[in-house]
């Protein structure tokens, strides 16, 4: 068969490596349309991608492995080389034979068709080509794969449109973006003039009124200067006349004071003489008064003896009453002891009839003896039956510990969390959740791992290789709000990743049945199903049962593999395990032909922690009859203490009785002291009476005898005293007239005295005042004639006397002015309320305005101009825009029906969308957005490196490098390993589209890397299968014969 040729302009005809990486020197013959380079990890695959890139002028930082180029050299070998061979389709020209070469140091040297040429020629034939060596959307290194995904639609735009080769659309969105860029710049500006031309005629507005206020303030202060002048001259006419009235005033004020100082004298004299004769009665009046104080001391200090002197009489014969009341009160105690006395004596009788108080005590003491025996038998019966259950309780604290330390699976089993993706976060959850559980009411179930209890730990491997870690370390709501809260819970507040799921307690077991059928394949080796393996609370075991299906989940022993083909075809079994590998079965929906998938499981040692359940009943039927022995115990505690209190009752009873025969035995000796006692109270009683209340009436007698006697001495004394003093009284009533006559009299003329001082001094003060006045009023008339010369000039005043012009007097008549101070001071305040109601701005204020005006004048041709501007390119962008996104959509458009296309074949639903960013001339933020949905259940969404898996990923960077394929004009395309988490039929699927779409005569050459290829897939007279070996034993490519080879692989086949 004829080898396919070259077509497309560019495509590599051959690749030769030197010292390149792994290979000391190698030649490579791909392929015009699919070349897929095969060989194992390691072999040098990733190697021609990375030459292809660095010979093609490709930066080292856009294969993401290394960035110096010195590290591409093989190891111990001082230089690199690599050579490529481009196809030039014009029979003319030659083809383009391009030749890198660099050593240590990075440095590098280019040839072009065997001339040396700079390295800006060769960037000059890549851009010719459309080679772009850092566009993903043509040059997808292993390295740079999952990068694909993270591009965002800016990037994926931009390099779509270069992959594509739509040069006019590049230029065209440049264009736009820098249009756009300047309008917006210059848009700013344009504001800011708007701005200051708005600022500007404001400022306009205002110094125009300013430059009126102007002019018409000069005027109003002209006539307020002559209106200030007429005011001066007539504020200084008027002090004038006020300083010729003050000096009248104070002259007639002056001769009214002499006058008066001439009356006042002789009215001074008389005075001094009445006081002098007034003086004299009052020294004779003091003596007087001196005199009688010392007699009425006297007759004060004999009445106040007189007075206690009675005072103690009063107390003798208050004596004599008492002692009187104290014989009949003794009297009367005498007979009340004596009825004491008899009837102490009576009781006395009676307590000695009574002979049986003896044997009553002994029989009441024997019976408390009795007692007390019992007594401290049921003390130690007590004793013993808590000895006994101290015992019982030690055995029990022993049994639980060791069921306990049997149950201790569930700290094991969390102890697990620990090794699990955030399993320290789970176990903060469960701290939480131990002490917050009473405010649930609903069941809140700890992590499944810690719920799942294995019937036999071998089949643990099988649980944990079914269900996912996200589920084994979830928590286990059975009520959604409940859910809901401890989510916020432990993810708003306490920020830990953990994750709530909710099970439904209704969802009952019985929903998920296991299909009966299974049963009959026991001689196939079947041993049940996942869903029997194991116990757990029903509502999270019917939760792994909806989202794992554990009942269709078969398990076989190794005896299985034998049937394979039978249990994955006739029995229709989808997942079931076979010894240690779990198989798959997924069926085409077109073809609907099986395939399997089968990989080996993994023991992750987190399910197979078992309680022995037999050991754990019999530690409970222990503990239970340790239970039962203590409540025995407890109860025949019970009897004995109720014994107890009996018998305590009737001790304390036979008590009280032998302390009232006691108490008998004491009241009889207690009547006999208490007899005696009175009797000597008696005996002490009638003594009192006799002798005390003789003695005392004889030495009351005595004292009432010298008090009288006392008493008539004194009150002779005060007689005398008495008389003597109301003859002195006489004579100082005659002095005491004598002297309110003399006062009197110098009252009167103190009255007239201080009258004529008072009248005298109000003259001093009128005149004083009367001088002030004048002497203000003489300094008023000069401030008040410095003042008019201030105001108004010395041309228009005379300098003594402060008389106007009469050229100034011409000018008031004139102007008509008021010869009213008080019609000028309104006119004056007028007119500066005007004044200062005007702005206070000087000649310069015209200048400004002239100025301002020019300037709103400047800006206002600005402004047009630029609005011209800005017409002219939102005009070009418009233009611009209608022809760059019409072709861009239809481009778009033509990617996404083939994307779509390809993801519908594969069972898939894809689309390519424009993206416009925030408005519509954001063409910064125009991008291209992947659209991907992979499940029926799930809306379209956005290709993400966190949305999708890998797998996904790969799925959907290769089917949108084939929709490019037909639209593009690159001369090849080279993905490497894209098929890397890929499931195998995802993987079959994208080989059969890339073979169908690569291997088109007009389609550009391409290069898929791979380090395997599934069996039994569709191949393509077009496409090349290039096998990399490398080691020690590998022939030199120059001694390769590949007819030879085929010959022989022929005669082998035959």
């Amino acid at each position: 068969m004829e080898s396919p040729s070259f077509q497309n302009r560019g495509a590599i005809k051959t690749i030769f490596l030197e010292n390149f990486m792994q290979y000391d020197q190698v030649r490579f013959h791909p392929g015009p349309h699919l070349n897929v380079i095969l060989g194992p990890n390691g072999s040098g695959k990733s190697s021609i991608v990375n030459a292809i890139c660095l010979g093609l002028n490709g930066r080292p930082g856009t294969l993401g492995r290394a960035t110096h180029l010195k590290e591409f050299i093989r190891l111990g070998r001082t230089h690199a080389l690599i050579q490529i061979t481009l196809h030039n389709p014009d029979p003319d020209e030659p083809d383009w034979v391009i030749r890198r070469r660099w050593d240590g140091t990075g440095k590098s040297k280019w040839n072009l068709n065997g001339q040396d040429v700079p390295q800006k020629a060769v960037d000059a034939l890549m851009l010719e080509l459309h080679i772009q060596t850092d566009n993903l959307c043509q040059f997808l290194p292993q390295d740079k794969v999952h990068e694909f995904s993270r591009m965002n639609a800016r990037e994926m735009l931009a390099r779509t449109i270069e992959a594509a080769g739509e040069d006019q659309l590049r230029r065209d969105h440049h264009k736009l973006m820098r249009l756009q860029t300047e309008v917006q710049s210059n848009a700013e500006v344009h504001e800011k003039r708007q701005a200051s031309l708005i600022a500007e005629r404001r400022k306009l507005e205002t110094w125009e009124q300013l430059a009126q206020n102007f002019i018409e303030k000069r005027q109003k202060t002209d006539r307020l200067i002559l209106l200030r002048k007429k005011r001066a001259y007539l504020a200084l006419d008027t002090e004038r006349k006020n300083l010729a009235e003050a000096r009248q005033n104070y002259q007639a004020s002056v001769q009214r004071l002499t006058r008066e100082e001439n009356v006042i004298q002789p009215l001074k004299t008389e005075r001094s003489e009445i006081r002098r004769k007034r003086n004299k009665i009052s020294a004779k009046i003091q003596d007087a008064l001196t005199s009688n104080n010392r007699l009425l001391g006297q007759a004060k200090t004999a009445s106040e003896a007189i007075e206690n002197m009675e005072n103690d009489l009063e107390n003798l014969i208050v004596e004599e009453e008492r002692i009187e009341r104290d014989e009949q009160r003794h009297v009367a105690l005498k007979e009340a002891l004596n009825l004491e006395i008899d009837a102490l004596k009576k009781e006395k009788d009676e307590a000695q009839n009574e002979p049986t108080l003896e044997p009553r005590m002994k029989a009441a003491n024997d019976l408390i003896r009795r007692l007390h025996q019992d007594q401290s038998n049921l003390l130690d019966g007590i004793q013993q039956n808590q000895s006994e259950a101290r015992s019982n309780r030690q055995k029990r604290d022993k049994l639980e510990q060791d069921l306990q330390e049997l149950r201790d699976v569930e700290r094991q089993k969390i102890e697990v969390l620990k090794v699990l993706p955030n399993g320290q976060d789970a176990i903060q959850a469960i701290r939480w959740l131990e002490e917050n559980r009473n405010e649930f009411q609903g069941r809140i179930h700890l992590p499944i791992v810690t719920q799942i209890n294995v019937h036999d730990p071998n089949d643990a491997v099988y649980l944990e290789n079914t269900i996912a870690y996200r589920d084994l370390v979830a928590f286990v709501a059975e009520d959604v709000d409940e859910m809901n809260m401890i989510l916020r819970q432990f993810r708003d507040i306490m920020k830990l990743k953990v994750n709530v799921v909710h099970a439904n307690p209704e969802d009952h077991l019985d929903n998920y049945p296991v299909n009966p059928k299974m049963e009959q394949l026991r001689h196939l080796g079947f041993k049940g199903v996942m869903k029997d393996i194991f116990t757990a609370p029903n509502a999270i075991k019917a939760f792994l049962c909806q989202t794992d299906r554990l009942q269709d989940i078969a398990i076989f022993d190794n005896k299985a593999h034998k049937h394979l083909d039978e249990i994955v075809h006739q029995h229709q079994i989808s997942s079931f395990f076979v010894g240690q590998e779990r198989f798959k079965v997924s069926t085409s929906r077109y073809t609907k032909e099986k395939a399997t998938t089968s990989f080996h499981i993994m023991r992750r040692n987190l399910l197979n922690y078992v309680t022995d359940k037999g050991r754990e009943s019999e530690l409970e039927s222990r503990i239970q009859a340790v239970t039962n022995r203590t409540q025995e115990l407890l109860e025949q505690r019970d009897t004995f203490e109720k014994t107890l209190k009996n018998a305590q009752r009737d001790l304390e009873e036979r008590k009280k009785e032998l302390k009232g025969l006691k108490e008998q035995q004491g009241y009889r000796n207690a009547l006999n002291g208490k007899l005696n006692e009175k009797y000597k109270k008696l005996q002490r009683l009638e003594d009192a009476i006799n002798h005390k209340s003789d003695e005392k009436r004889v030495a009351i007698g005595k004292k009432k005898h010298q008090l009288v006697t006392e008493t008539l001495k004194h009150a002779t004394h005060l007689k005398r005293c008495v008389i003597q003093n109301n003859q002195r009284k006489i004579r100082l009533d005659v002095d005491n007239l004598q002297e309110r006559f003399w006062n009197n009299y110098e009252d009167k003329l103190k009255q007239d005295i201080a009258k004529a001082e008072d009248d005298l001094q109000e003259l001093k003060e009128d005149t004083e005042a009367q001088r002030c006045e004048m002497q203000n009023a003489e300094f008023e008339f000069k401030r008040q004639l410095r003042q008019a010369k201030e105001d108004i000039g010395g041309e228009g005043l005379s300098q003594d006397q402060g008389l106007i012009s009469k050229k100034l007097e011409a000018e008031f008549q004139r102007e008509d002015l008021p010869d009213s101070l008080e019609e000028i001071e309104l006119l004056v305040e007028d007119l500066e309320s005007q004044i200062q109601c005007l702005d206070d701005s000087g000649p310069e204020v015209i200048q400004t305005y002239r100025k301002i005006k020019q300037s709103v004048a400047d800006l206002e041709a600005e402004i047009a101009n630029y609005q011209r501007l800005v017409q002219g390119k939102q005009d070009d962008m418009t233009e611009t825009r209608a022809r760059w996104l019409g072709e861009l959509l239809a481009m778009i458009n033509r990617i996404s029906e083939r994307f779509a296309a390809y993801f519908e074949a594969m069972g898939f639903a894809g689309a390519v969308e424009l993206s416009q960013g925030t408005h519509e001339n954001d063409y910064q933020n125009f991008g291209i957005e992947i659209m991907v949905k992979y499940r029926s259940n799930q809306p379209l969404q956005r290709l993400d490196p966190h949305q999708q898996s890998g797998g996904e990923r790969s799925v959907a960077t290769a089917l949108y490098m084939l929709a490019l394929q037909e639209l593009t004009v690159v001369p090849f395309r080279c993905v490497d390993e894209i098929n890397q988490g890929m499931d195998a039929l995802n993987e079959r699927r994208v080989f059969d589209l890339i073979v169908q779409t690569s291997c088109r005569e007009q389609s550009a050459q391409y290069f898929l890397l791979t380090p395997k290829l599934l069996p039994d897939l569709n191949y393509d007279d077009n496409m090349s299968v290039l096998v990399v070996h490398n080691g020690d034993g590998m022939v030199h490519h120059s001694e390769w014969n590949m007819e030879h080879f085929m010959e022989e692989a022929a005669i082998q086949a035959a």
